[in-house]
């Protein structure tokens, strides 16, 4: 129920990358990126089991500075 700023602003003082199927943190990144990174995944492409594996491996090859303004999509 929160504002996408607010979001933004949360993982930005928490130092978090942002897990979304909303498309508009793809447009913020597209003009902004002083963020911790977005990982996108449109909502019913895949199973929750899928993109849990994919967090892992974004986890398991990525460290929080390789994130930083960066997109990556599932």
């Amino acid at each position: 129920g929160q504002s996408d700023e607010d979001h933004i602003t949360f993982a930005l003082v928490e130092q978090r990358v942002m897990v979304t199927h909303d498309a508009d943190f793809l447009r913020y990144a597209s003009t902004e990126s002083n963020h911790y990174g977005i990982v996108y995944g449109h909502k019913a492409a895949h199973s929750i089991g899928h993109i849990i594996d994919s967090l892992i491996l974004i986890y398991e090859v990525l460290t929080l500075e390789e994130m930083a303004g960066r997109v990556e999509y599932i």
